[in-house]
């Protein structure tokens, strides 16, 4: 029954990139199609008066479907971008967001992203928006 829904709910909003799934309420899975230039897995969620984006694949083209999408879903404004680790195919859609979004990761994601990343890749409206999440052990 939960696999149905969610293949139902996948051709609801129909990217040549990615397929979407809802896994709770205010809880989606963004999932690479072969082919789409996603590459990487994204996250959506909805926290009742922002969402949170984890991970924002590999292209800015597939990621600047994401606002939209969260808009035809009526989710909460976006507000934070979380990134996992530093693998090109979880930072590189980061560009797309606007300014008013903050990009957060731990201390050493950051540093990676800074060491191994081209900055030409980042828009200007990106630089120095990385924020970090400390996380205590």
């Amino acid at each position: 029954m939960i696999l149905h829904s969610m293949i139902l709910f996948s051709a609801y909003t129909p990217s040549e990139h990615f397929s979407v799934h809802k896994l709770a309420d205010g809880v989606y899975a963004l999932i690479h199609k072969m082919g789409g230039m996603a590459i990487g897995n994204s996250g959506m969620v909805d926290l009742g008066d922002k969402t949170v984006i984890f991970d924002t694949f590999l292209s800015p083209q597939a990621a600047q479907e994401i606002p939209a999408l969260a808009k035809k879903l009526k989710l909460s404004p976006i507000k934070y971008v979380v990134n996992s680790h530093y693998h090109n195919d979880h930072i590189r859609g980061n560009q797309v967001f606007s300014g008013q979004v903050r990009i957060i990761s731990t201390r050493k994601t950051a540093e990676l992203i800074k060491k191994n990343e081209p900055w030409k890749i980042v828009s200007k409206s990106t630089r120095g928006k990385l924020f970090f999440l400390l996380i205590l052990c």
